[in-house]
């Protein structure tokens, strides 16, 4: 079905610049938004839809690495023991 709006240029211009960086159309942006707001769907799709989206310049091995000395820095036994109460 076709339905035609009238939208704010501001909302506009911010549904035109999510539908290019989610390389969808304008129309299927607005129809997303319009389902999560009516029927509490969440936003973006599936898990499937989301795979390879997230943008980072580093190689797999390099983000492996960052996970490890993130993990190092957290470990219990390195924490300082607390007080009793």
């Amino acid at each position: 079905m076709q339905v035609s709006l009238y939208i704010d240029e501001k909302v506009l211009k911010k549904v035109d610049g999510v539908a290019r960086s989610e390389r969808r159309s304008r129309s299927a942006v607005i129809q997303s938004l319009l389902e999560a707001s009516l029927f509490g769907e969440p936003l973006g799709g599936s898990a499937a839809d989301l795979a390879g989206s997230w943008k980072d310049d580093r190689s797999a091995e390099e983000i492996i690495a960052d996970v490890y000395r993130g993990r190092a820095r957290n470990r219990r036994s390195e924490r300082r023991p607390r007080k009793p109460r």
